[in-house]
């Protein structure tokens, strides 16, 4: 189940064609495991795409945003082990957010869908306060539908330079929004991202993706 409250950072992109082998390796085996012991981490999920342009995500559950620079997680990402280091070399298309998370109900689903929203323009400060005011219940209880979830980026903290990102050869892409769907059914799944976008009418030019992916592997602070 979801954490009812607390953070969350999404980790999307792409690997290198001759490393995704590898990358599936050291996630199961190594970096998983090295998250999952920083303090303040609730668990890490991955997922595979079923439809979207970057086809791995990273779903990471913290405490807290002020996790992320703790003096526990900057030890550990200002000291890459040599594989993290081979491996996040080879990340393409990569889009990394750190997150408030504002709205939560429900369960998990073996099928989640992301929606991301950059939101531009002068109509901000409406537009910030449609979503942060959005209930995310009704899209649970949808059939086919278990969890949904509503989160803020922490820009401040998102931005922040480390030894990790400078690894990558592009700056990580972003988001001010991200709607989670969680489900069993595939067009469940989509149609609740519909329902969403149609209720909350975001106006041009602000930018939405929605992606859709599968489960692939888990890793919790209580059962490591």
């Amino acid at each position: 189940m979801m954490e009812k409250q607390g953070a969350a950072m999404f980790v999307w992109t792409n690997i290198a064609s001759d490393a995704e082998d590898q990358m599936n390796e050291w996630y199961s085996r190594d970096h998983l495991e090295e998250r999952i012991s920083i303090v303040g981490f609730v668990r890490v999920r991955r997922f595979i795409a079923i439809d979207a342009s970057r086809k791995y995500l990273a779903f990471y559950e913290m405490l807290n945003t002020r996790v992320m620079i703790g003096a526990d997680y900057l030890a550990s990402i200002n000291n890459p082990r040599p594989t993290t280091i081979a491996m996040v070399r080879k990340f393409r298309d990569t889009a990394r957010v750190i997150s408030h998370v504002r709205q939560r109900a429900g369960d998990d689903g073996g099928i989640l869908a992301t929606v991301t929203i950059e939101v531009t323009g002068q109509n901000r400060p409406a537009l910030d306060d449609t979503l942060a005011r959005f209930d995310v219940a009704p899209l649970a209880l949808r059939p086919g539908v278990v969890g949904a979830g509503l989160m803020e980026e922490d820009a401040d903290i998102s931005s922040r330079r480390n030894a990790g990102k400078d690894l990558r050869t592009t700056e990580d892409g972003r988001a001010d929004w991200i709607l989670v769907v969680e489900g069993i059914d595939r067009a469940a799944v989509v149609g609740a991202c519909d329902a969403f976008l149609n209720q909350v009418r975001l106006p041009s030019p602000n930018i939405t993706e929605r992606s859709l992916y599968r489960f692939l592997s888990g890793k919790n602070a209580f059962n490591p």
